[in-house]
């Protein structure tokens, strides 16, 4: 499947979280915590492959040297992370198990399932993009 990335601008989302609403970020958070947020390098989590595709150019230099590889390789293969096991796709990528839920982590998911659903998601969105064409 290929995919282009946006012309625009595009930085991590930054801000508070709210857990119970999936790690979005909180609607109505005052300045000051969003700017504690900001500080402390909290990040809501990509909601796209494109904005996670944004979002792994723009922290590259955060990233630990296996979470890149994975990242890099979730990129270049995002049905193996959408339907894949830890244990499948630290084996397709080169890392270790841990890794993966390492990197959901990092990028801001309460768990590895929050980084599958996003891929199932954005997969099955451009599924019906592509059959309604």
């Amino acid at each position: 499947m290929e995919r282009t990335g946006s012309s625009s601008p595009w930085n991590c989302r930054r801000g508070p979280l709210n857990s119970q609403a999936g790690g979005q970020l909180f609607p109505g958070a005052a300045a000051n915590e969003s700017e504690e947020a900001a500080m402390s390098g909290i990040y809501a989590p990509p909601r796209s492959w494109e904005e996670l595709q944004r979002c792994v150019a723009a922290r590259k230099r955060e990233f630990p040297a296996q979470l890149i590889l994975l990242a890099e390789f979730a990129l270049r293969h995002p049905d193996a992370i959408a339907f894949g096991t830890c244990g499948s796709i630290a084996a397709h990528a080169g890392v270790s198990a841990t890794t993966v839920p390492r990197l959901a982590s990092f990028l801001g998911y309460q768990s590895f399932r929050d980084l599958r659903k996003m891929f199932r998601d954005d997969l099955l969105r451009a599924s019906s993009l592509a059959s309604a064409d």
